[in-house]
Formats: C-alpha cells, structure tokens, sequence
C-alpha cells in the first residue's frame, strides 16, 4: 500500500488569517482553509474575508440595536409610570379606580409586541 503525501497549495492561496486556541494555554495557528477572497493583496477564506466579517457584524449589531431601542423605550415607559401618575394626580385629572395602570401595562404590551 503506498501513500502519497498531498501537494500542499502554494502560501499565497491559503487564508492568511490566525485563530486563536480555545483556552488560555493554547498557542494561535494558521487558519487551513484555501484562500478564495483577495483584499488588498492578502488572501482570505470565506470564513475571513474582510468584507464578509463586517456585513455580518453589521447585520447582528442593528439587530442588537433594535432589541435594545425597544427594551430602553419600555423601561423608559416603566421608570415614568408612577411620576405620571402623581402628576396627574396633582393637577386633578381623574383617575378611575384602577388607575391607569392597566393603559401603561397595554402600551407596555404594545411595545413588546404581545399586542
């Protein structure tokens, strides 16, 4: 049984990128995957093209971001509940037994999308 060894592809057709070992003790190597992106002279996999990296950081940012607009607004909303009430309190709008409470816990609703 003979074994031939693989023609290794030549360095610049090979990401050219470095990953980090799993924990603390590991050392950093060379990422094996073959190149099929060219930036600025340097050759990347598709895994590590530039470009690829910060579409994909962009779309989970805005993500992100909408999830906390949304979650910071209902706060916002929770926080200012009980100084609104006094206020109106104060300056002798009625308000029904209940209180409106149960209009803050809709537009809370609301805002999570559960309404």
């Amino acid at each position: 049984m003979s074994t031939k060894a693989k023609k290794a592809a030549p360095p610049e057709h090979w990401c050219i990128e470095y990953i980090r070992g799993r924990n603390m003790w590991s050392f950093s190597y060379r990422c094996n995957k073959r190149a099929s992106y060219e930036r600025d002279g340097k050759w990347y996999c598709g895994t590590h093209d530039p470009v690829r990296v910060k579409a994909k950081r962009e779309e989970r940012d805005a993500k992100w971001n909408e999830k906390w607009k949304a979650e910071s607004a209902r706060n916002r909303l929770r926080d200012a509940a009980p100084d609104m009430e006094k206020l109106l309190r104060r300056i002798g709008c009625y308000i029904p037994p209940e209180g409106p409470r149960a209009e803050y816990q809709a537009l809370l609703a609301k805002i999570d999308g559960e309404g």
